[in-house]
């Protein structure tokens, strides 16, 4: 294929092209190198200043290139601001992109109008450049930012971009939680690229002291805690003169700068992030150790379950303190985390692996799978099969199917079905084929029994095999559901084997008519009777949920996940809170 990347950040475009070319596919970068980082591009577009004559200059400079980028199977834009132009200005620029080649798509890769505003107003982290739980920033950088999202032209590009381009692709689980919800049909999580054939693992042994580097921008230093590591690091330092040793690089060459990460042994960075950056990654491919962003969340996106190499840490000055010193007084960490460093680079980041999610071969239609782990092949996944239904039937083309795997399997919860479903949505909408929701359930049931529910996503009383449906009214607002799923997985044939299905003297939808309280004594599982016997777990865990102060409490479907309604939020918060199962949820209704 013939692709063009456009625009520049931590050689991310310039990688992932070295991978792209690597598979046989002809790339140009057309980019300012990222600023004064000066990252190797093929067509070179760098606005020297922003005076008259620079800016008339670079203005022609532009669209002189624009006919150079025109023709290609694919553009990939590295954020709505892909030319140092005004907003307002870029508009014509993607249009001319969009007209004369055959699909755009955009990264989601840094500062945005979805990234300021997740952040902000729906604070879907616990913390972030914007946020602290419920309290916002107030630092004068990050309101220069909203300032220059929120409100402008800028937002009026972003949002026109999003929703007109091809596909959404996040390098990194907050983005890709930022710009998910909104567009679900088309963003995808792909990690960035490190080219490790120019990077060998060159970790320095610990020998007297170990080494602490951390660079420090005034600018920009409170906005992303560089502060509190520094302040944590120098308490470590003078604790431990004999054994720590800072490495400090203020304002230098961007070579000065990886010159003296590359002689040290710990890197401390991204006190605000869920996920390692590029700096972070390069220097973990190096065999430094990270301290900064290592939450769960980055694990989960990339279904790993093993590794955790990064030494995570939330922006708390004493967190990082202990962090840093059980290093110090644990020298032998430093080679572990080291080597596995190296090896998670590897992993989910080596260049020609990650260029590889980004193509779907001309004739084959591609499943990648992140999350929690699917132990099945690619081509039994219900998402498949739901795919392969759809395009027999109407003659689709091949697509890139990616799965954020979250539900757990075996958990009686409807996982698969529901991503199945989803897929035959997405593809009634992706090529307007304007089939009704009944005639999308029609074709449902011949994935699976329960998959037509998910058509509707409404409470429904279901009959025969899951496919006839009675609509129901059920206020659940201001309770909170848990729930909890063991380490157990119950086969679904095991489970209907041994089920005996019982016809309620009531029936279903008069039960649910009932105060939730007297549910506990009106409404079961059948599955439970059968189930419960071989596996006492799920009874104890049901037990406890009403202990906790549930007013009802089941097995949801075949099994193993037990749910509990809660009418009091503290109550349910306290049994998350002491609950001793790994995979334990809540949410609010």
């Amino acid at each position: 294929m013939k692709i063009l990347l456009l625009g520049e950040y931590s050689n991310v475009h310039w990688t992932l092209a070295e991978g792209l070319r690597h598979l046989g596919h002809e790339v140009c970068v057309a980019s300012n190198g990222d600023f004064w980082k000066n990252y190797p591009r093929d067509i070179s577009l760098v606005r020297k200043s922003h005076n008259r004559w620079d800016s008339i200059k670079y203005y022609a400079q532009v669209r002189i290139a624009l006919q150079k980028m025109r023709g290609y199977d694919i553009v990939q834009i590295i954020n709505p601001m892909f030319f140092e132009l005004k907003a307002e200005k870029m508009f014509p620029f993607y249009h001319y992109l969009r007209q004369h080649n055959k699909r755009v798509f955009m990264g989601a890769y840094g500062m945005d109008y979805y990234w300021v505003t997740t952040c902000r107003d729906l604070k879907t982290f616990r913390y972030s450049d914007f946020n602290f739980g419920n309290r916002l920033r107030t630092e004068e950088i990050a309101m220069d930012e909203v300032r220059d999202w929120v409100g402008t032209e800028k937002e009026r590009l972003n949002k026109f971009i999003a929703d007109d381009c091809d596909g959404i692709i996040a390098g990194l689980y907050e983005y890709y939680a930022c710009y998910h919800p909104v567009f679900p049909d088309k963003t995808c999580f792909i990690p960035f690229p490190v080219n490790l054939d120019k990077i060998p693992f060159t970790a320095l042994p610990v020998n007297t002291k170990i080494k602490f580097f951390i660079g420090i921008q005034k600018e920009r230093g409170i906005y992303k805690g560089t502060h509190i590591m520094l302040r944590a690091l120098e308490r470590v330092a003078e604790k431990y003169p004999d054994k720590c040793e800072i490495v400090k690089a203020e304002s230098v060459p961007y070579a000065e700068y990886c010159h003296m990460m590359d002689h040290s042994h710990v890197l401390l960075d991204q006190l605000y992030s869920y996920t390692p950056a590029m700096n972070g990654l390069l220097a973990m491919a190096k065999g430094l150790v990270l301290v900064g962003g290592g939450e769960e969340e980055n694990y989960t996106i990339l279904g790993e379950n093993l590794l955790r190499p990064i030494v995570n840490v939330i922006p708390d000055e004493d967190d990082v303190f202990r962090q840093i010193e059980r290093l110090v007084k644990q020298p032998g960490l430093i080679e572990r985390l080291s080597k596995e460093s190296r090896k998670y680079i590897e992993k989910y980041h080596d260049y020609r692996k990650v260029a590889q999610n980004y193509i779907v071969p001309a004739d084959q239609t591609r499943l990648t799978t992140y999350g929690n782990p699917v132990d099945c092949p690619p081509e039994k996944n219900l998402v498949m099969k739901a795919y392969r239904l759809m395009a027999e039937e109407f003659q689709l083309p091949p697509v890139a199917i990616h799965l954020y795997k979250h539900i757990p399997d075996g958990a009686g919860l409807g996982g698969g079905s529901s991503d199945a479903t989803s897929v035959i949505q997405t593809l009634n909408t992706m090529f307007n084929l304007a089939l009704s929701d009944e005639e999308l359930a029609q074709r449902a049931v011949g994935i699976g029994a329960d998959c037509p529910f998910f058509v509707y996503n409404r409470p429904i009383v279901a009959r025969g095999i899951g496919d006839r449906f009675t609509p129901i009214d059920i206020d659940l607002s201001g309770t909170s559901i848990v729930i909890v799923k063991p380490d157990i997985s119950i086969s679904t044939a095991t489970a209907y084997a041994g089920v005996c299905p019982r016809v309620p003297v009531t029936p279903v939808e008069q039960l649910l008519k009932l105060p939730i309280g007297q549910w506990r004594d009106n409404l079961s599982n059948d599955f439970e009777a059968s189930v419960f016997p071989s596996n006492q777990e799920l009874s104890y865990i049901k037990h406890s949920l009403y202990h906790a102060g549930a007013v009802y409490a089941a097995m949801s479907g075949s099994g193993s996940a037990i749910y509990g309604l809660f009418e009091s939020d503290n109550m349910a918060d306290s049994f998350v809170a002491n609950c001793r199962y790994r995979q334990v949820f809540k949410l609010n209704l």
